[in-house]
């Protein structure tokens, strides 16, 4: 004799009585809904607060594929990246644009003992982030500028298009 444990109030997977699985189902629900409209809730409220402003958390020079590069480790994704050089002395400027977030700072040296760059300058004004890389010589050596997420790498003496 074949018994159907549905049509005797059982759930035919688990032998949980099916009023039992019924209210677990909405329970889930519920449970979900809840999670859903929390979530909508706190992404909300997190809008009012001011974006994290953009900042230099480390700063590297490597040698990479054979050449030298200064890697820029940003507390977050930059809006923009742009660059320039100057001569006399020579140096690199790199604008990293972000949101304004709270605080900006005037321009600081960061220590460096390095035989090309003299010296490492670091200033935030505006949500736009500024570092300088003075050399010890007239004129800056080619370069380019790779975005990769929140690191940017300043490559040292070759172009972008030659590599």
């Amino acid at each position: 004799m074949v018994v159907c444990l549905s049509s005797i109030g059982y759930s035919d997977r688990t032998m949980i009585p099916l009023a039992k699985v019924k209210l677990m189902r909405r329970l889930l629900l519920v449970g979900v809904l809840v999670t859903t409209v929390g979530c909508a809730a706190v992404s909300s409220d997190s809008s009012s607060l001011p974006e994290q402003a953009l900042s230099l958390r480390n700063l590297q020079i490597e040698s990479v594929d054979g050449q030298r590069a200064v890697l820029l480790r940003l507390s977050r994704l930059p809006e923009k990246v742009t660059s320039s050089s100057a001569t006399s002395p020579g140096r690199i400027v790199v604008q990293l644009s972000g949101p304004r977030g709270e605080g900006d700072f005037s321009e600081q040296a960061l220590p460096q003992i390095d035989p090309q760059i003299a010296q490492v300058r670091v200033m935030r004004e505006d949500g736009e982030l500024v570092v300088t890389l003075e050399f010890k010589t007239d004129a800056p050596p080619a370069f380019s500028v790779l975005e990769m997420a929140d690191w940017i790498m300043i490559r040292l003496g070759r172009t972008q298009s030659e590599s």
